[in-house]
């Protein structure tokens, strides 16, 4: 299932946008990474990839590892959030 497409056509948000984080926040869920965007997360990846200190792109791999996760998370929780909505709608609540 198309989660994006199915929000667009069936469910109104508080929210000025569908970007995964209003999502998320709109059902509770916030991430924990230090990332705050998808574009400061393909700066940090840069900045890894062309970085040769070990150290520090230890600390930027984690970074952003931290980021995908809290992105993944964040997908999973607002498909139950939607499931959730959808059992509502067929149960007349």
């Amino acid at each position: 299932m198309d989660l994006y497409q199915y929000s667009i056509k069936a469910v109104r948000f508080p929210t000025p946008e569908l970007g995964l984080k209003n999502v998320a926040t709109y059902f509770g869920i916030h991430g924990k990474s230090q990332i705050r965007s998808g574009l400061e997360a393909q700066f940090r990846y840069q900045e890894y990839y062309l970085c040769s200190d070990k150290d520090k792109r230890l600390e930027l791999r984690s970074k952003l590892l931290e980021y995908n996760r809290d992105d993944i998370e964040a997908l999973v929780g607002v498909a139950e959030g939607l499931m959730a909505l959808m059992g509502q709608q067929n149960t007349g609540k």
